[in-house]
């Protein structure tokens, strides 16, 4: 079995990880294989500030508002342990075509459903299909991140 993520999709994610590294003058340092989140944000100071999940997406803000965001639940009480034993911010930012967004993954204003849910596994037989309790937020719990000023 194969989980892959192609050249592109990493292109992206570091393109979207410098962008928020320079709004936030701070370090963007990749994660650890097999971590739940993609990166660790540091201040110009070597503090971290956040643990981040980074999404990019290939449709506009306007989708994103039509259309809850959902991510793994899994995934999201992970991140959210290992960002409050570390006394950061678990975040997510959410790259669409024509903005970033962040999700601020300690907000509990979310709904939880079982979706059947494709995770990018392959074998011989197909892609795998899984029933996955997943996360749901509406848009208005996204904030532009030209509109925070500050994490640490």
């Amino acid at each position: 079995m194969v989980t892959y993520e192609t050249d592109a999709d990493q292109s992206r994610e570091e393109l979207a990880a410098q962008r928020l590294a320079t709004h936030f003058r701070g370090t963007m340092v990749r994660s650890a294989k097999y971590e739940p989140y993609d990166r660790v944000l540091y201040d110009e100071n070597r503090v971290v500030c956040a643990l981040l999940e980074i999404k990019c997406r290939d449709y506009p803000y306007d989708y994103l508002c039509k259309n809850d965001y959902m991510l793994s639940e899994r995934k999201v009480m992970e991140i959210r342990l290992l960002a409050g034993a570390c006394n950061v911010v678990p975040l997510v930012m959410v790259a669409c075509l024509d903005r970033d967004f962040m999700l601020d993954l300690g907000d509990d204003s979310y709904r939880v459903e079982t979706r059947c849910v494709n995770d990018r596994a392959v074998t011989h037989q197909g892609v795998i299909m899984r029933d996955e309790r997943m996360c749901f937020w509406s848009a208005h719990h996204f904030r532009r991140t030209e509109d925070i000023n500050w994490l640490c």
